[in-house]
C-alpha cells in the first residue's frame, strides 16, 4: 500500500540511479509525448519502476501487473521493451509462487546485457504471499530465480534498483524483515551466496530501507532511510568497502523526513538526493545536498502546491548542474511532475499529469537519452476503464529543456 496516496499500490521505493553523469540536454522546447499506455493484459500495467536503455534507443523495464494469467488477480508483472517506434513486447512474465511477483524495482542492465531485478513478493518464506526474489533474466530470454527471500533471516519484499561491482556482485536492500524486522542491506555474490551488510533496527542506524544504493568506484556503499536515524526521519548512511558502517546525516525535519529514492554523487564528492517529506513550508518534500564535508544543505523544498509534492526519485543532473525528477503528487493536477532545478534554486514544471492520456503519478524519476527525457507512471493512459477504472500507466518522453 503507498504510504503517500492511501490507496492501493506501490510502497514508496527507490528510482532510477543516474551516477553517470555530466550529461548534456539538447537546448529546445519541451514538449510531452506519451510513448505508450498498458493496458493491463499480458502487456502489463501499474508501472513504478523507472527505466533503462541501449544504444539501439530501446527503453527496459517493469510493470507491477498485468502478463500471463497467474493466480494472482491482475496479473504477476511483467518484464518490457519499448522499441524506439514505440512498440511494446513483453520479455517476461511472472507466474507467481517460486517464480515470483509484483516486480517494482528499476532493472540492471549486466555488462553481457543480462538485466537483474527484485519482485517484491513470491518466493518462499514469509507468507503464502512469500518475501520476494532476486532474478535474471538473459538476452535470449531465458530467466533465472538467483535468490528467494526469507523474511525473519534475510530481509523481505525488496523494491529498489540492484547495483553490482566489477566482481559481479549485485548490492541491494529490503525494506522489512531481517535479524532486527526494520530492513537490510545485502550482498549476493556470483555464486549465489547471500551475506547481510547491515541488519537496520530502526534506531540510530535509520530502518526501511526501500531505495537502492549508491556504489562507488571505491567499493563504498551510500543509502538513505525512511525511518529511525535517531530523530525518526531518517537518515543517509555509509557502508564502506571494508564494512564499516557509519552515518553520514540524520534528519530532523525541516531539512526533510524520509530518504525513498537513490542517491547520486558528482566527481566532487557531493551526494544529492530527495526526500518525500519535511521541509520548512509544506512537507512536500525536499532536494538536499551533503558536501564532502558532511555539511548538508536543502536545495529546494516543494511547496505542495503546482510546484509538486513528495519527489520520489533520484535526481537526474546535466553538466550544467541543473536537475530534472519527479513528484508523485502536486502540479495542477495533484497528479504529479516532472520537474527542473537550476543550481541557483530555480525550480521549472517541465509537465504536470493531468490523469488523463498523459499518466498520473510517476513513482520514478527520468533518464536521459539523446537529448530527451524518459519515464513511466503508474495510472492513467489512454483507456481508463483499465486496472480498475484508473488506467494502467504509461511510458513518457519530455524534449530536453533549455537554459
Amino acid at each position: 500500500m503507498s504510504r503517500i496516496l492511501g490507496i492501493s499500490g506501490r510502497t514508496f521505493l527507490g528510482s532510477v540511479l543516474t551516477i553517470a553523469f555530466p550529461i548534456a540536454l539538447a537546448q529546445a522546447a519541451p514538449q510531452f509525448r506519451a510513448l505508450y499506455s498498458f493496458q493491463g493484459g499480458k502487456d502489463g500495467g501499474a508501472s513504478v519502476a523507472g527505466l533503462i536503455d541501449d544504444r539501439l534507443g530501446n527503453l527496459y523495464g517493469t510493470a507491477s501487473q498485468g502478463g500471463k494469467a497467474c493466480r494472482r488477480r491482475g496479473g504477476c508483472g511483467v518484464v518490457f521493451k519499448i522499441a524506439p517506434d514505440g512498440s511494446e513486447s513483453v520479455l517476461y512474465a511472472f507466474v507467481g509462487g517460486g517464480d515470483g511477483y509484483d516486480p517494482e524495482a528499476t532493472l540492471l542492465k549486466g555488462p553481457d546485457g543480462t538485466l537483474y531485478g527484485t519482485t517484491r513478493k513470491g518466493g518462499t518464506g514469509c507468507s503464502r504471499h512469500g518475501c520476494g526474489t532476486i532474478f535474471s533474466l538473459e538476452p535470449d530470454g531465458r530467466k533465472t530465480t538467483l535468490f528467494r527471500f526469507d523474511k525473519d533471516a534475510d530481509g523481505a519484499v525488496p523494491v529498489g534498483a540492484l547495483v553490482m561491482d566489477k566482481s559481479g556482485n549485485l548490492f541491494g536492500t529490503a525494506p522489512l524483515g531481517g535479524p532486527h524486522r526494520y530492513g537490510t542491506a545485502f550482498r549476493l555474490a556470483p555464486d549465489g551466496t547471500y551475506s547481510i551488510l547491515h541488519a537496520f533496527d530502526d534506531g540510530a542506524d535509520g530502518g526501511f530501507v526501500y531505495q537502492g544504493l549508491l556504489l562507488t568506484g571505491r567499493g563504498d556503499l551510500y543509502g538513505g532511510s525512511v525511518g529511525g536515524g535517531g530523530n525518526g526521519g531518517g537518515d543517509v548512511y555509509k557502508i564502506a568497502a571494508d564494512g564499516t558502517f557509519s552515518i553520514v546525516h540524520t534528519f530532523v525535519g525541516l531539512d526533510g523526513f524520509g530518504v525513498d529514492a537513490p542517491l547520486v554523487k558528482d566527481h566532487q564528492g557531493n551526494l544529492y538526493g530527495t526526500t518525500f517529506k519535511g521541509g520548512t513550508t509544506f512537507n512536500g518534500g525536499t532536494v538536499f545536498k551533503i558536501a564532502a564535508d558532511g555539511t548538508e544543505s536543502v536545495l529546494y523544498d516543494f511547496s505542495g502546491g503546482s510546484d509538486g509534492q513528495f519527489p520520489n526519485s533520484a535526481p537526474t543532473v546535466d553538466d550544467a548542474g541543473n536537475f530534472y525528477g519527479t513528484t508523485v503528487q502536486g502540479g495542477d493536477f495533484n497528479k504529479g511532475t516532472v520537474y527542473r532545478l537550476t543550481p541557483g534554486g530555480t525550480q521549472t514544471v517541465l509537465h504536470s499529469f493531468t490523469g488523463g492520456s498523459d499518466g498520473a503519478y510517476p513513482f520514478n524519476g527520468v533518464i536521459e537519452k539523446r537529448g530527451r527525457l524518459y519515464g513511466t507512471t503508474w495510472q492513467a493512459g489512454a483507456d481508463l476503464t483499465q486496472c480498475g477504472n484508473v488506467g494502467c500507466g504509461t511510458v513518457y518522453e519530455i524534449s530536453a529543456i533549455g537554459d
